[in-house]
């Protein structure tokens, strides 16, 4: 048990969730510290590694809508997951119908534009190592997009048939389609309702846990979407399930970020509480993936400048839908276009050193 819980003078979470439980309960001042402790060090047993030692506490604060509400979670002295101590019981008001993965705000300029001739030979050379010659002279100085990135990297053919599980409106299957893959599917058990992109690929309202086995993918997908959810090791084991043999996992997820944790703390934008249930860090995938009779091939530090300007608006109570807002309207935001050059520099270092705080796991099964 660790030492700052063998005798409690104050709550260790004051103000929080795990504070206002403790409060309620009947005769808390007659509790004998050994129960007390025992109750607040259940909350702290790591969900991952079973670890109830040496777990640090934190108060994380909702920054995306500027509620401003503190939650309870903890880090894991083993593993170093950071996970919430208790969801929320009214969790579903915190991704309110504007939330963004709920609406098409177009998201990636360059994938927004027409697939012209000038673009096909950026993507077939930059994807598959095609027309060589106009590709390297048509790609010099052009920032790639994130998705040609992780296609490359999985080795998709326009054939595969692809699974993306909490997909929401489907922008990355849009984007894919426009590439010219033609076999996706969505699954969102948040969306409205079943819907159909253009006649081209359906995205379905169902729970990743109730897709039919019978078929089959040569990659399933999920971005940004495993992190909120709170069963994360039957989806990890349904996703095996679901795959053809040799097929691949992609999960692009938020991960643990000392140096940015250090820098923003409550404030870092990637933490996202209460949304997000865990913000794992290599060794706590690697146990999870493991544990599914997976095996993780490759980790790709992917993220960008968004760390460090969206946790610099929470600092100065900015939030995503104010006027002032980077992603809102950049002209009127706080930041000059030298100042987001230098967090693009930065967050370049800290993915190339393996200490950013957003990563895409590349996954495939154990060989029996």
């Amino acid at each position: 048990m660790p030492r700052s819980f063998l005798r409690i003078k104050k709550d260790p979470f004051p103000g929080s969730l795990t504070s206002s439980i403790l409060s309620g309960l009947p005769g808390r001042k007659r509790w004998p510290d050994l129960l007390l402790n025992t109750y607040l060090c259940a909350l702290m047993k790591c969900r991952i590694c079973g670890n109830a030692a040496n777990n640090k506490p934190m108060e994380l604060r909702e920054n995306l809508h500027a509620t401003r509400e503190l939650f309870s979670y903890f880090q894991c002295s083993a593993c170093e997951c950071i996970q919430i101590s208790e969801i929320p019981a009214d969790i579903g008001k915190y991704y309110p119908p504007d939330y963004y993965a709920f609406n098409d705000h177009g998201g990636d300029k360059y994938m927004e534009k027409k697939l012209d001739f000038f673009r096909k030979t950026q993507s077939d050379y930059l994807i598959h190592g095609k027309s060589k010659f106009l590709g390297s002279l048509f790609t010099i100085g052009f920032p790639a997009p994130k998705v040609f990135t992780w296609i490359r990297n999985l080795k998709l053919s326009k054939n595969d048939n692809i699974l993306d599980i909490g997909c929401g409106t489907g922008s990355n299957l849009k984007h894919m389609h426009q590439l010219g893959y033609i076999n996706l599917t969505g699954a969102d058990p948040f969306i409205e309702k079943d819907y159909s992109f253009s006649g081209s690929f359906k995205i379905h309202k169902i729970d990743p846990l109730d897709l039919d086995e019978s078929n089959k993918f040569d990659c399933v997908m999920m971005h940004h979407s495993f992190e909120h959810m709170e069963h994360e090791r039957p989806v990890l084991v349904k996703a095996k399930k679901l795959l053809k043999p040799g097929g691949k996992i992609l999960i692009r997820i938020p991960v643990y970020s000392q140096p940015l944790l250090e820098k923003y703390g409550i404030n870092q934008a990637s933490l996202d509480a209460p949304r997000h249930f865990f913000v794992h860090s290599a060794k706590s995938m690697n146990i999870l993936v493991r544990e599914a009779g997976l095996t993780i091939d490759k980790i790709d530090y992917d993220a960008d400048e968004f760390s460090f300007w969206a946790s610099e608006e929470y600092i100065h109570d900015i939030c995503s839908g104010d006027e002032n807002s980077y992603a809102r309207n950049r002209k009127k935001s706080i930041f000059s276009k030298s100042k987001i050059k230098e967090f693009k520099k930065e967050i370049k270092k800290l993915n190339e050193e393996g200490k950013s705080d957003c990563a895409a796991f590349y996954i495939s099964a154990l060989s029996n």
